[in-house]
């Protein structure tokens, strides 16, 4: 009996070590990225009601200090931008930019929160549960704000390569989001023009 309480506790704690080792690891690395270009996919639904997921494609340009191009190259042609002091939501088919204060705004792009540093992560979101299994862990984050659009945000990491390669949002509202990663590529060469906008003459322009 005690050779199988001991085995058991062995393997709580190998557990609890590479979580640890896979989150210090990512965020030591991340100290030592300037600049980042990031390929996802993405699988959407609005609601649980919804059977499918709406499928789009999308890239990532980020360079620190927050200052990031986030557009869709399939199936959308929203394209949020950061300055660094404003964000900008771009939405041609609509006609409408909406501009607003970086402060929370990053709250809604888990990713570029994550990817900024842990202090900016660890702002708005908590641990609440660890799952390592082979190659991978996930990490499952509570938001922090009472007032958050998430209800819970799962991260899986390439415990081998030490990025992450899936990451899952549950909005409160019922939407899910998944996000797979299709590319990763560090200190990339990146031109301050990437993260302005120029919209369409005519355009609605809100302020927030």
């Amino acid at each position: 009996m005690n050779k199988i309480v001991v085995v058991f506790f062995y393997a709580v704690l190998s557990s609890t070590l590479s979580y640890a080792s896979i989150e210090d690891l990512f965020f030591k690395r991340i100290e030592n990225v300037r600049s980042l270009e990031v390929c996802f996919i993405q699988k959407s639904k609005v609601d649980q009601i919804q059977e499918n997921y709406d499928i789009y494609e999308g890239k990532l340009i980020f360079k620190k200090p927050l200052k990031f191009r986030w557009y869709y190259t399939k199936n959308s042609k929203a394209v949020v931008v950061s300055d660094g002091r404003l964000i900008y939501a771009y939405f041609p088919e609509q006609n409408q930019l909406n501009i607003s204060q970086i402060d929370n705004s990053t709250e809604i792009f888990p990713l570029i929160s994550l990817v900024s540093s842990r202090k900016d992560f660890e702002k708005f979101y908590a641990k609440e549960a660890i799952n390592v299994g082979g190659s991978f862990t996930e990490i499952v984050f509570k938001p922090k704000f009472k007032g958050s659009m998430f209800k819970e945000i799962s991260i899986v990491f390439s415990n081998k390569r030490v990025i992450p390669v899936r990451i899952l949002t549950l909005g409160v509202d019922g939407s899910e989001n998944i996000y797979d990663i299709a590319c990763w590529k560090e200190n990339v060469k990146v031109d301050d023009s990437m993260f302005t906008i120029k919209p369409k003459k005519g355009t609605s322009i809100n302020r927030y």
